[in-house]
């Protein structure tokens, strides 16, 4: 998910589960798996997540606060942006 061609930056609501995690302020968020997600997410400063780990990666790119960083879910959970 990324802000498109706006020069500001977005502002989306990460839930998980229903949950409100975080606002995520910058110029997107990456959801992956771990197969799909090593290259974009080591570039976002992500981490690198074994094949066959059952996950969903989080992360921020290039995030306006510091306080939002990676996260490693289990792939069960039901993510909402």
């Amino acid at each position: 998910v990324h802000r498109g061609a706006s020069g500001s930056l977005c502002k989306l609501e990460v839930l998980v589960e229903g949950e409100m995690v975080t606002l995520a302020q910058g110029d997107g968020v990456l959801i992956a798996t771990p197969t799909g997600s090593t290259a974009r997410s080591l570039s976002s400063g992500g981490s690198m997540i074994h094949p066959n780990v059952p996950s969903i990666l989080i992360t921020p790119v290039c995030p306006h606060s510091l306080s939002f960083r990676p996260i490693v879910l289990p792939q069960s959970v039901e993510v909402l942006v």
